[in-house]
């Protein structure tokens, strides 16, 4: 940058000697994916994934603007789509949306996130299930719809939080712990000081799941019971034909 003489005198520096001033110039990286849509198709089929065919999955989509957002989640549905699943997306942005279901929704609208265009259905609700709890007793939540899922797949971009700064700020964790536990995470995880959310962000990510909050463990509890009940109408039925 080259800037003209400057004919101003500022009173008391007439005799003031100005060291010499040279040019620089300075070059920011520009770093960018031309195909958006083609790299994460090839970063998706490149990840060691489970068998998800006729699996439920939940895709995230937050309130903040992403370039190329709608590219993006078509390809992850498109993606899932191909494998078997059932996928649907969910927003994700805690109280954002005036914490209603229809705003949240709204938001999506207003990205362009429609069924249409990601080829999946969007369903928003504001119902939680509490999935785990941080060491001083700060409860966490999920998405009811997500947790009940088969899978989630968290969807967003990582930035500087304008904020704080910390280990993790602005991204995947915090979409975890503030956006898909709606209204009622968001409120429990922000009655911290934002001054305190570079510990706890990634605490609560590290918080391990309630026994009761985990999937798969309720899924065997059913079994059980049903197993249990099955056993116990067997029982009866014996018993039954040996008083006969």
């Amino acid at each position: 940058m080259r800037l003209d003489k400057v004919g101003v005198i500022v009173p008391g520096l007439e005799g003031f000697a100005f060291p010499r001033m040279v040019t620089i110039e300075q070059h920011f990286p520009r770093d960018a994916v031309g195909d958006v849509a083609s790299e994460l198709a090839d970063q998706l089929a490149a990840a060691p994934l489970p068998d998800i065919a006729g699996k439920s999955i939940a895709i995230t989509a937050g309130s903040r603007g992403i370039p190329h957002i709608v590219d993006v989640l078509a390809t992850a549905v498109r993606f899932l789509r191909a494998r078997g699943a059932a996928p649907f997306v969910i927003p994700a942005m805690g109280s954002h949306g005036g914490g209603t279901a229809e705003g949240q929704a709204a938001v999506l609208t207003h990205q362009g996130i429609s069924e249409s265009s990601i080829g999946a259905p969007i369903r928003a609700s504001m119902e939680v299930m509490p999935a785990a709890r941080m060491a001083d007793g700060t409860p966490l939540f999920c998405d009811r719809l997500a947790f009940q899922s088969d899978g989630i797949v968290v969807l967003n971009k990582i930035k500087p939080h304008s904020s704080f700064r910390g280990e993790w700020e602005s991204g995947l964790v915090k979409m975890i712990v503030i956006g898909l536990g709606k209204r009622q995470g968001a409120e429990m995880v922000h009655g911290h000081s934002i001054l305190e959310f570079s510990r706890v962000i990634p605490e609560a990510g590290r918080s391990p799941p309630r026994r009761d909050a985990d999937p798969v463990r309720r899924r065997r509890g059913r079994e059980r019971l049903r197993r249990s009940g099955a056993r116990r109408r067997r029982h009866a039925r014996c018993d039954l034909s040996a008083r006969a």
